[in-house]
């Protein structure tokens, strides 16, 4: 029949084989456009609509706009001035301190460590229900392990509950 393949013409990627070895291609249409308009010369009407001396007509996009930016910067515009310092010795790092109260170290706590005596004997209730004691520490575990913190410090589960795992 037309349309229905044979099943012996499947086959299988190799391990470590790719079904698209190139990759979905990466396409920057702004990118594209803006390198496109960067090569083209002015013409003498875009320089009478920009108002651009005359001296630009011919020039490239890139060359005339390199030069409006420095004439900028040389007028005293900063936004022009960090423009050319970002472009010539790359962006200013930014440094940020983190302190905690008063100045002082973070403090991390867990949110474990703001349950009752009675919601950690709940919580062990429950991760015995569910065997979680002897499971491997995987990040499917820390999730349950947050799951059933969440259930008891919402009060969800009262003390005598009882529980089965499922």
């Amino acid at each position: 029949m037309p349309g229905i393949g044979k099943i012996e013409n499947l086959r299988q990627w190799q391990p470590g084989q790719s079904g698209n070895p190139g990759g979905r291609p990466k396409r920057k249409a702004i990118t594209e456009e803006l390198m496109n308009h960067a090569d083209r010369p002015v013409t003498a009407e875009v320089a009478k609509q920009l108002g651009l001396p005359e001296e630009m007509i011919g020039w490239t996009y890139a060359q005339a706009t390199s030069e409006m930016v420095w004439r900028r910067a040389m007028q005293g515009d900063p936004a022009a001035v960090d423009k050319i310092a970002d472009r010539l010795e790359g962006k200013a790092q930014q440094s940020v301190e983190l302190t905690g109260a008063d100045g002082g170290p973070i403090q991390l706590v867990r949110k474990y460590e703001r349950l009752s005596d009675e919601q950690i004997a709940q919580m062990v209730s429950i991760a015995e229900c569910l065997q979680l004691e002897e499971a491997p520490a995987t990040a499917e575990t820390g999730a349950v392990v947050d799951a059933v913190a969440t259930v008891v410090s919402e009060g969800s589960v009262e003390p005598g509950d009882t529980l089965s795992a499922t």
